[in-house]
């Protein structure tokens, strides 16, 4: 597939396929309750960001990637992320994220993707401690 730029709605899109993303989006923050994930007993707050899908329409645009390298060098931060495996040319991001110290990747396949949770939460919670 062919990646392009072209206009539509007045404003400049980049397209994947089928796919399209306004090149002045910006990455969108939400959170979930009033404040952050308290740990066990009193320990230190810790933020828990989830980001579906780290890919390649995604790196079209730079306000995401400098959001996405602050929130992973933030400290007490926890990211629960979705990366492409990797296939045909690298994503840059995607790579830098994969090989982190500090980063664990689950793959998922159709024999495990309903077994993985378990050991998705422990990661989670052990990285809060």
């Amino acid at each position: 597939e062919k990646t392009h730029f072209e206009r539509k709605s007045g404003r400049e899109v980049q397209s994947q396929g089928d796919f399209y993303m306004s090149l002045a989006d910006r990455p969108v923050s939400h959170t979930c309750g009033d404040s952050p994930l308290a740990g066990p007993s009193g320990s230190p707050r810790h933020n828990v960001y989830i980001i579906d899908e780290i890919g390649k329409m995604e790196l079209f645009s730079q306000p995401f990637i400098q959001a996405v390298r602050q929130t992973l060098s933030t400290p007490g931060t926890v990211v629960l992320g979705t990366i492409p495996v990797p296939k045909g040319k690298p994503l840059a991001l995607v790579e830098e994220i994969r090989n982190r110290h500090d980063v664990k990747v689950f793959s998922v396949t159709k024999e495990n993707r309903n077994s993985l949770l378990p050991d998705i939460v422990t990661c989670v919670q052990s990285s809060r401690t």
